[in-house]
Formats: C-alpha cells, sequence, structure tokens
C-alpha cells in the first residue's frame, strides 16, 4: 500500500507531466496541419503500395499508377484546397475509396461496363508486364512496377475471377497497409515530442529531479499541486486544441510558481540536464498516457482514507480515554 505522501507526489508529478504534454501536443498538432504530416505519411504509404521504390516522385510518368490513383476524383476531391504549404494530397482515405479508385483505373478509361471488369483489370495487368519486359515499345495505359504487379496479379489470383472478392482483396490489402502506416506517424510523433521537450524542458527549465525534491519536502506545495490536478482532472478529459491552450497555460504558470521552476532563480546543478532529459522523456509518451495515468491515481487516491483520517481518530481515542 503507497503512503498517502508518495501518492501525493506522485500525482504532483504526473500533472506537470500532463500539463507540458499537453502544451508539446498543442504544438505538434499545429505542426502536422501547417507541414500536412498526416497526408504526407498516407502518400508514403500509398506510395509503398503503389509504387516499387516507396516513393511517389513528381518527376513519374503522367500514367504512373500511383499518380494516376492521386489524378482520380474521387482521391483529388478529397483533399483541402486552401492549404498553408503542401494540402494537395488527401490526409485520410477510406478502403472503400481507395478500392473504388483503383477499380476505376485497373478497368481501364474507357470501361463501359460492356464487359467484365475482373477480364479488362487483366487486360491492363497484361500491358503492364510486357512494358517490364521490353515486349511492349509504346507506354501502357497504366505503368505498374514489377512487384506492385507481382502484388495485383497475386490479388486477381486470389480472387477466382470474382470481381466483388477481389475488392475485398484490395481494401484487406490497404487495411495492412494503413495499419502499419499508423504505426510510422505514432512513431513520428514521438520524435516530435521528444524534441519539443527537450526545448520545453531547457527553456522552462522543467527539471523532474527538482520538482520530485519538492514535492518530497515541501506539504503546501505538494498539497497545492494536488488542489489543481483534482480540479483540472475533468475539464482535462474534454481536450480541444483551440479551446484548452489557455487553461494549461493558466494552470503551467501556477504550477511554476508554486514549484519555483524557471530561470528566474538561476537553477541549476551538474544533475539538472538529467531532470531535463527525464522530463522530455516524460512528454514524448503523451498526453493521453498522462492523462490515463493520472486518472488511475486519482481513483486510488479516492479510494484510501484522507492523511490525517487517522490521526483524527487516535486523538479522539486518547481524548476519551483520558
Amino acid at each position: 500500500m503507497f503512503s498517502n505522501i508518495a501518492l501525493d507526489v506522485f500525482v504532483g508529478l504526473v500533472f506537470v507531466f500532463l500539463l507540458y504534454s499537453l502544451l508539446a501536443t498543442i504544438f505538434q498538432e499545429f505542426l502536422s496541419q501547417i507541414f500536412d504530416l498526416r497526408a504526407k505519411m498516407l502518400q508514403k504509404g500509398i506510395a509503398r503500395m503503389l509504387r516499387d521504390d516507396n516513393k511517389g516522385k513528381q518527376d513519374d510518368p503522367d500514367n504512373a499508377l500511383w499518380k494516376r490513383f492521386y489524378d482520380n476524383p474521387g482521391i483529388r476531391y478529397l483533399s483541402e484546397s486552401n492549404s498553408f504549404i503542401l494540402r494537395n494530397r488527401p490526409s485520410y482515405i477510406s478502403a472503400a475509396s481507395f478500392s473504388r479508385a483503383l477499380m476505376q483505373i485497373l478497368r481501364g478509361e474507357d470501361y463501359d461496363g460492356s464487359k467484365r471488369a475482373i477480364d479488362e483489370i487483366r487486360r491492363i495487368l497484361a500491358e503492364a508486364h510486357a512494358y517490364n519486359q521490353g515486349q511492349l515499345q509504346q507506354q501502357p495505359e497504366v505503368i505498374i512496377g514489377p512487384q506492385t504487379l507481382r502484388q495485383l496479379n497475386n490479388l486477381l489470383v486470389d480472387a477466382q475471377q470474382d470481381t466483388d472478392r477481389f475488392i475485398t482483396l484490395v481494401e484487406e490489402w490497404f487495411n495492412n497497409t494503413m495499419s502499419r502506416v499508423s504505426g510510422w506517424y505514432k512513431r513520428q510523433t514521438r520524435w516530435i515530442l521528444l524534441v519539443m521537450g527537450i526545448v520545453i524542458a531547457v527553456a522552462a527549465n522543467v527539471d523532474t529531479i527538482r520538482i520530485y525534491s519538492i514535492l518530497a519536502r515541501d506539504k503546501t506545495a505538494r498539497e497545492q499541486m494536488v488542489n489543481i490536478a483534482l480540479r483540472s482532472q475533468q475539464a482535462a478529459s474534454n481536450v480541444l486544441l483551440d479551446s484548452v491552450y489557455k487553461d494549461v497555460q493558466n494552470d503551467l504558470v501556477l504550477s511554476r510558481s508554486i514549484l519555483g521552476m524557471g530561470w528566474n532563480d538561476r537553477y541549476f546543478r551538474r544533475f539538472t540536464p538529467i531532470g531535463w532529459l527525464l522530463t522530455a522523456l516524460a512528454i514524448s509518451l503523451g498526453a493521453p498516457f498522462w492523462f490515463d495515468l493520472l486518472n488511475k491515481l486519482v481513483k486510488l487516491r479516492a479510494a484510501g482514507g484522507r492523511p490525517d483520517e487517522g490521526k483524527d481518530k487516535n486523538k479522539g481515542r486518547a481524548s476519551g480515554e483520558n
């Protein structure tokens, strides 16, 4: 069983990490929107599927599969046109949209429904194969790299002449790839948060070791931090970047004043860089991690009695005996 002091110190530390993680997350989201990081990561995943070297290049022929895909109206109109820097690619594509666009490309531009779609797909793939083998002098309707072509042919064989089955297999392929893309984006976000954590820790002198030391020895600071954490817990559950920024800033200013953080006192010691690094690593875990942990700690704290409850009972017994 945790002692109340140790639990309160941990609550205070977690709350500080949550505040700075929220601040870093806000900045990270702004950067993601400005530089279109989600769209770029999605494009990387699409290129991994539709282009052999996994990089979509602008100097590729217009009939390259990945460029035909992004030029498809069903995909092109998913992007926003009012961008700051890029915004010429969608940041989200559903499996149904992907399979529909790919089907429209692979069955040919002149497809009118008079023939089976699966037969037209086989024709397009055969032309691409002949071009890759040097058996076709003129460019085919769609240029497809050998590895991507092999994957599409495998899906075609597995579909067993069934167009609907082929669509299902394409969507499964897309969903499996997007699961990997989600992992790539999370790792990218983790690195961005780590860099931001280092900047924030040094700029604001957020030393985890020093914060722990203050909370452990200063009862007033510890109680104030716990009270702020309890008060802010419910508000932090509905995090909206536009509305929460001022609340986070206010709590940060209040916590810095309580803990005496900042560079006003010219505080520095040999363990400070280690404290900064610990803070940066904590921030890189992200606000959701610290919010969930804070919720669990608050519930654990609420399940126990108040720190002075046992003392009050003992005093009452002693006075009754006298």
